[in-house]
């Protein structure tokens, strides 16, 4: 059983180039400059796009990237839409 929604897609598909994984639970903690949790991929000057498996989770991250005045949308079709028109993806070795 995957440990979250959407990773058996991941792992049987690859992901979206250039993706970085954080789940929703820590997302507020990871774009925090001042967290100890941040990540240096989700700094203010970067533009993000969320996505989950169905496009319908990945709003919440977005709203809260907003809420602290961070660019940032979504995909609103989620990872399998990618995944069902073809679009690139990589796999790790």
């Amino acid at each position: 059983m995957p440990a979250f929604p959407g990773q058996a897609s991941r792992e049987g598909n690859g992901d979206i180039r250039g993706s970085f994984h954080a789940t929703r639970g820590m997302n507020a903690f990871r774009v925090d400059p001042d967290s100890p949790c941040f990540e240096g991929v989700f700094r203010q000057d970067k533009r993000v796009a969320a996505h989950c498996t169905s496009g319908l989770w990945s709003v919440l991250p977005v709203a809260t990237r907003q809420d602290l005045e961070f660019a940032a949308a979504h995909r609103k079709d989620g990872f399998s839409d990618w995944v069902v028109q073809g679009r690139p993806l990589t796999k790790d070795a």
